[in-house]
């Protein structure tokens, strides 16, 4: 992010206007291989990420504070992709990620396969494939927390997903429920999305019976 952030400095003050633009928007969007191309738009984003909104992140840093402001970014890293979207809840009260924790089903055909958090960018990246741009951000930001675990049946079989999320306040949540909603029905996936004051649960699933496993 740093070494970025100073290319661009160094392009502003000594580049002339002519190759500026573009050579600045080859370092913001990053290399752009045949392979990464090809991608799903998700893993594109997913891999763009740190080299595009970081360098925004640590650019804002410096405005704010200079080096130094950077320097104490490194010992004391963002813990989201929040804070580093919204540098103003990096610098000042932080605010920090809520912990989510979801108890592992107890089930002999279904078997936890996957756990891991995704995000403010996350949910954006994903909401994006199927929504527009400017409805995903929107239903994504007032992120607090979440987890999401992954089942699969046998080897190789269907897949099941829970994922529970909060939210800052209620009507966050009650946005981005409804923008997932809208998200399962066009990507034509069995979902089950219900909301609970800043809180929104996820079963998701092909397999016929996956969803009456998961209890509210």
């Amino acid at each position: 992010m740093l070494f970025r952030s100073l290319m661009t400095q160094f392009y502003a003050t000594h580049a002339g206007q002519g190759g500026m633009m573009n050579d600045l928007l080859t370092m913001l969007t990053g290399q752009k291989t045949e392979k990464l191309q090809a991608a799903p738009s998700f893993l594109r984003e997913m891999v763009v990420f740190p080299y595009q909104e970081g360098q925004k992140f640590a650019l804002a840093l410096q405005i704010e504070g200079g080096v130094e402001a950077i320097n104490r970014a490194f010992e004391k890293p963002p813990t989201s992709t929040e804070q580093i979207l919204h540098p103003e809840k990096f610098t000042g009260t932080r605010d920090e990620p809520k912990a989510v924790t979801l108890p592992v089903l107890s089930s002999a055909e279904w078997r936890l396969i996957g756990s891991n958090v995704l995000g403010e960018f996350g949910i954006r990246a994903l909401l994006t494939t199927q929504l527009g741009f400017a409805e995903a951000q929107s239903a994504a930001a007032g992120w607090g927390g979440d987890r999401y675990q992954v089942y699969e049946r046998g080897a190789g079989g269907p897949l099941g997903l829970v994922w529970e999320s909060v939210w800052d306040d209620e009507h966050e949540a009650e946005e981005f429920a409804d923008a997932y909603r809208r998200f399962a029905e066009k990507r034509g996936v069995p979902a089950r999305v219900t909301q609970s004051g800043a809180k929104v649960r996820v079963i998701q699933s092909d397999a016929t019976g996956f969803l009456d496993l998961v209890k509210e």
